[in-house]
């Protein structure tokens, strides 16, 4: 591993176990035993290294559902997957990341915001396209409202004040979310289907 790609995974390793607010470049500089001067060398400040995680992390999520969504054997699992997947993002995720990122690091949160408004909703509406033709989703779903009404709800599945409000564990969130998005659209081949895969 080079020392870019060094310092960028030791510093999304810390933001998501402290949150991104509490980890200085001190304590960067420390958990690598290098010093701040060489972080300085190649990231310009610390806002430029929120900045370069964020960009790879979109790249890696661009990469990493483009290929659920190619093995997948149907719409229905290709959600199943998707959840699957996003879950095991989320039970690494410290409470306070996306709070500090929106507060702290605005233009650097726009990178997020494009991704899920471009991305996401691209990949809900090529799903919810697939899953009618299979026919595991009801053909009166209207396709560019379920993407629009999933990339609006998506982000309050991983906002813990939400969760800790309703006495669930984000994981639990997110489950009864990807449900209702589920059954609000699937047809009953497609209800059994994702029943069968929960179970």
């Amino acid at each position: 591993m080079d020392t870019v790609n060094e310092i960028q995974a030791k510093a999304e390793e810390l933001f998501l176990q402290f949150g991104v607010r509490s980890v200085s470049m001190d304590d960067l500089a420390s958990a690598l035993g290098r010093s701040k001067k060489t972080l300085y060398k190649y990231f310009s400040c610390k806002q430029d290294l929120v900045k370069q995680i964020l960009l790879a992390y979109v790249e890696r999520e661009k990469t990493a559902l483009t290929l659920i969504k190619q093995q997948s054997e149907n719409a229905i699992d290709e959600w199943y997957r998707v959840f699957m997947h996003h879950l095991e993002f989320t039970k690494s995720l410290k409470v306070s990341v996306q709070f500090d990122l929106k507060k702290y690091h605005p233009k650097t949160w726009e990178i997020i915001k494009k991704f899920k408004n471009q991305f996401i909703y691209q990949l809900v509406l090529e799903n919810v396209k697939r899953g009618k033709q299979e026919a595991l989703y009801r053909q009166d779903v209207n396709e560019k409202a379920i993407a629009m009404f999933y990339v609006s709800r998506i982000e309050e599945t991983v906002d813990n004040d939400i969760s800790r409000k309703m006495k669930l564990s984000p994981g639990d969130l997110f489950l009864s979310f990807v449900d209702y998005h589920i059954y609000g659209i699937a047809s009953p081949k497609g209800i059994a289907i994702y029943n069968e895969l929960k179970s």
